[in-house]
């Protein structure tokens, strides 16, 4: 789906690939994270992007968005919650609107 907006895309097997890429590279774009994945979750992963505090806009996307799962994510510095099932439309905006409120 963002492939055919025109956005690049770069898929990682699990958060442990993606941070393993990242390490001491600047990363651009705009990360969209699982809350559930192999090896680390995706709170881990937005943890270790808050340290040192990378300048990465993060989509967060969730099979279960509760108000205390939501409250965790915002407080991590995620720029959005999805909750799946959600269209493309919807994930297309959400990384448009955080790519343009890091920008």
């Amino acid at each position: 789906m963002l492939e055919s907006h025109l956005f690049e895309v770069e898929d990682f097997e699990s958060g442990n690939a993606f941070l393993e890429r990242c390490r001491g590279n600047r990363v651009e774009g705009c990360l969209v994270l699982d809350i559930n994945m192999p090896g680390l979750d995706g709170f881990a992963v937005l943890r270790e992007l808050a340290a040192p505090r990378k300048e990465l806009p993060v989509v967060v996307i969730t099979a279960r968005a509760d108000s205390s799962t939501e409250s965790r994510v915002r407080s991590a510095g995620a720029a959005a919650l999805l909750e799946k099932p959600f269209t493309g439309d919807q994930l297309v905006a959400a990384v448009r609107n955080a790519m343009r409120r890091a920008g």
